[in-house]
């Protein structure tokens, strides 16, 4: 088979590269080939062969979703990266000095990305091929101590502590230069990995099950896993990482996004290990682990390769798929456990659902990439939460939300201690915070980001309203618009939020660019309205927001629980609170509001319920 096309082509692009002042020979290179049409017809022939899955394979053309890609504020999404010819990657690679890595955009176009050895090659949405020069390595540090550093001690201004361990504050993590990552980081095959039931479930037996389930996997390149079990959710997870399928994670599940899902992914199929109905797509049983099995040996990942498309859970709009790879996954909750001061062997509960882009980070892949134990259970009711956090060794921290931990403060008895409580999803309240931290005698971090950029920051709430970003995260301001990127970002990303940049990595929030409310020239924000909504006497829970109708002049509505008042008495006791130009028309209560897994309330839902107010039909 030839290659020596394809290698000239390259040597001849790679030496103009090098040469002095040329415009090429920056720390980031871009090279497009017009290969001989021979030698593409070669390649592309050789490309098939070795990869007879690809012609059923859905590409950019002919997906009739929207794709995340390179967008300005506001703008809609672009489409999925290009197809990327995995068989050719075999061919090329590593023939020669310079090394060739094609991808096929459409039949009659070939890209060829050119890197030296010891540049590191990035796949990127949008970003055809680009070349980065590695970072120096971080040098080694011996492990921390076995268990969480609570910052307690720290004054909210002080300097933050210098680090004896893990990733240092704007040192590289180094996943940029490597091709491939272990899926775990526990150092022996007994390391536990999961609690389940009270039981301990090591490396070695994690590993088998994974393997396990990716021997039984269907064809199709694309599961969804419905798993309410936590550590099943993982084993799914990692036996997609083995095999090289894509995770689908949307943030709820239902016919509507089955029948979506079948759009986005024709071949998809669903894991189970309840009796959630399937709507129609194929579906696999989780398998159960395995009696006497043993894998000592730790899987490597590539670094480029697609973990999972994320959807946003639709608080804002349209839910939107996200694409994640290994690479970034893994410096993002590296990144994580180093802002948390974490140790090994930290067990993890979470309230909030794998599935969403918090829960896989702070509940699934922080335990795997930091040596912790995930917890299996989801414990809904507050008792049922104290219990299992009562039961775990410690150090053991609890991921939560603010709308959960509010419940888990206002039920009997008081909870148990805890090592670290983290917070994320909503704005949380520094009274709330203080309450946490007395109730579980531990330190509340919050995490700040989005499904779009993933983690981004963190801060301890009764601190003060700084944010930290975490290492190699840049936030910069362009188009009347805050852009994230850097780090663990998969690409440059607008904000939802207005911030206000102190320095380098710090930040603070002012508000969400779609809270934003203006009634006759008073300007207000949609979170602080809750706020003093929430802050009621004999209010159990409510929100504001902005009704899909030009004819309210951009007056906001309002949703509350309120057992025991009426809409007059809440209107009187709001209007204390708050100017009467921000007065909810109208106000609806509820003896419940739709929030979703992690407490929050799609923008759809709450329309829904303002049109069946107004007596208008379902749309």
């Amino acid at each position: 088979m030839e290659v020596e096309p394809a290698r000239s082509c390259a040597a001849d692009v790679a030496a103009r590269g090098r040469r002095p002042g040329d415009r090429l020979a920056d720390a980031s290179r871009q090279f497009r080939l017009d290969l001989p049409v021979p030698a593409r017809r070669r390649l592309q022939s050789a490309g098939d062969r070795l990869r007879p899955h690809a012609d059923n394979r859905q590409h950019a053309d002919d997906l009739p979703l929207r794709r995340t890609g390179a967008r300005r504020a506001g703008a809609g999404t672009g489409p999925l990266h290009p197809r990327r010819d995995a068989g050719l990657d075999a061919v090329l690679r590593g023939h020669g000095d310079a090394v060739a890595d094609p991808v096929l955009r459409r039949p009659d176009q070939l890209v060829v990305g050119v890197r030296q050895p010891g540049d590191a090659i990035v796949d990127r949405p949008h970003v055809p091929c680009r070349i980065h020069r590695p970072s120096p390595p971080a040098e080694r540090v011996p492990h921390r101590p076995d268990r969480i550093h609570p910052r307690r001690d720290r004054a909210p201004d002080a300097p933050a502590r210098r680090r004896t361990a893990g990733p240092q504050p704007g040192r590289p993590l180094g996943v940029d230069t490597v091709s491939a990552l272990p899926l775990l980081a526990h150092p022996s095959a007994d390391s536990i990995v999961a609690w389940r039931r009270g039981q301990a479930i090591t490396r070695s037996q994690f590993v088998a099950h994974a393997r396990r389930l990716a021997d039984a996997f269907p064809s199709g390149r694309h599961y969804l896993a419905l798993c309410q079990d936590r550590y099943h959710f993982a084993v799914c997870l990692a036996a997609g990482l083995i095999s090289g399928r894509t995770g689908l994670m949307p943030s709820t599940f239902n016919a509507a996004v089955a029948t979506q899902l079948t759009g986005f992914a024709a071949d998809c199929f669903v894991v189970t290990d309840g009796d959630d109905a399937p709507h129609g797509l194929s579906a696999l049983r989780m398998p159960g682990l395995p009696v006497g099995e043993r894998h000592d040996d730790v899987p490597a990942i590539a670094t480029d390769q697609t973990v999972a498309w994320v959807f946003t859970s639709g608080s804002t709009g349209a839910p939107v798929p996200h694409c994640k790879t290994w690479g970034k996954l893994v410096e993002n909750v590296r990144g994580e456990a180093a802002e948390l001061e974490l140790g090994e062997s930290v067990a993890i509960l979470g309230t909030v659902p794998p599935q969403h882009m918090y829960g896989l980070e702070s509940t699934v892949l922080l335990a795997l990439q930091s040596a912790g134990a995930l917890v299996a259970e989801r414990p809904f009711f507050p008792a049922e939460v104290s219990a299992v956090l009562a039961a775990l060794p410690r150090p053991r921290m609890l991921v939560t939300t603010p709308f959960h931990l509010g419940n888990l403060l206002a039920a009997d008895p008081a909870p148990p201690v805890a090592d670290l409580l983290l917070s994320a999803t909503a704005p949380l309240d520094p009274a709330l915070a203080e309450r946490a931290e007395q109730a579980f005698a531990c330190p509340l971090l919050e995490i700040y980001g989005s499904t779009e950029t993933s983690q981004l920051a963190t801060r301890r709430t009764t601190g003060g309203d700084t944010w930290r970003l975490f290492p190699g995260i840049a936030l910069a301001r362009q188009d009347d618009a805050w852009w994230a990127s850097g780090g663990h970002v998969e690409q440059p990303m607008p904000l939802a939020d207005i911030v206000e940049s102190l320095d380098a990595r710090r930040f603070r929030l002012i508000g969400r660019n779609a809270d934003l409310v203006n009634v006759a020239g008073k300007r207000s924000s949609l979170a602080y309205l809750t706020r003093q909504l929430q802050a009621i006497e004999g209010v159990d829970d409510g929100a504001f927001f902005l009704p899909e109708d030009d004819s309210q002049l951009g007056r906001p509505a309002a949703l509350a629980v309120a057992p025991g008042l009426s809409a007059a008495e809440l209107t009187a006791a709001l209007r204390r609170r708050i100017d009467p130009v921000f007065l909810p028309r109208p106000l609806i209560l509820l003896t419940a509001l739709p929030r979703n897994a992690t407490g929050k309330l799609p923008r759809d839902a709450c329309q829904a319920l303002y049109r069946q107010h107004l007596g208008e039909p379902r749309r």
